[in-house]
């Protein structure tokens, strides 16, 4: 009997939960089998369940210790639960291994800068854009590194080059609103929240149906004392996802203040 494939285009936003249900069926009837582990493990990291999913990539390990997926993904749960000190041994070990892929340095900075060692998390981030001079993501985390350590000056300098890439690189885009919230997101400092506003409410308009640019523009509404605007932008984002649970937050949290 040939083998089912589980394809990784299945788990589409909204398919996630139903992938996983799939691949614990075919488990039940394939058990052992290191690659459903792997896409379970997948589906469970997709969806937060990380002690769950580190529990099925620890499978895959046992099965197949050199895959490179599962030691990979291992790690990024490890880092998204908390278990810092268990991200970075790995990350370090695939280092070692010649597997220091930009992606790599970069976690590893953010496990650095979880764990307080900046200059650990600047030398990582630094090789990551070295690797990728295009790592945006890299350059990003570098900057808030600098904001949070309050040089201003170069925190700035790194946002302002995130937001010439985008500008350069995706100028259509622009017209579309898509790159918007990118954009706000950078901005998103008080001094820049008009900036900010400005961009998210382009986003907005391009695409009512995107709820978390109706909660980010109400958190930045709140931060500049429009408490109402700010209800009025977390009761949008509460329409468009009802379980939007920061957005529920948010929203009780203004209504508080305003009575």
């Amino acid at each position: 009997m040939p083998k089912k494939v589980l394809h990784d285009s299945y788990c589409s936003p909204g398919l996630v939960e139903e992938l996983l249900e799939e691949a614990q069926k075919l488990l039940r009837a394939v058990p052992g089998d290191h690659s459903i582990h792997l896409t379970i493990a997948n589906c469970m990291f997709n969806m937060g369940r990380y002690s769950d999913a580190l529990d099925h990539y620890n499978k895959v390990l046992a099965l197949k210790p050199d895959n490179l997926q599962a030691k990979i993904n291992s790690a990024h749960a490890y880092k998204c639960s908390g278990e810092v000190q268990k991200a970075r041994d790995i990350y370090l070990e695939l280092i070692r291994k010649g597997k220091g892929y930009p992606d790599i340095h970069k976690h590893l900075g953010d496990v650095y800068f979880v764990l307080g060692e900046t200059e650990g998390a600047i030398e990582e981030y630094d090789q990551a854009v070295k690797l990728n001079p295009n790592y945006q993501d890299a350059v990003f985390a570098m900057a808030e590194l600098h904001e949070k350590l309050e040089n201003f000056g170069q925190a700035m300098g790194l946002f302002k080059k995130v937001a010439e890439y985008y500008l350069k690189t995706r100028r259509e885009e622009l017209f579309l609103g898509a790159v918007s919230y990118d954009l706000a997101m950078i901005y998103r400092n008080h001094a820049l929240a008009k900036e900010a506003v400005r961009h998210l409410k382009k986003l907005a308009e391009f695409f009512p149906g995107h709820a978390d640019a109706h909660f980010q523009l109400g958190k930045l509404y709140k931060n500049l004392g429009r408490i109402d605007d700010a209800i009025d932008e977390f009761e949008h984002a509460l329409r468009i996802n009802p379980n939007y649970r920061d957005a529920q937050r948010e929203y009780w949290d203004c209504l508080s203040r305003g009575i």
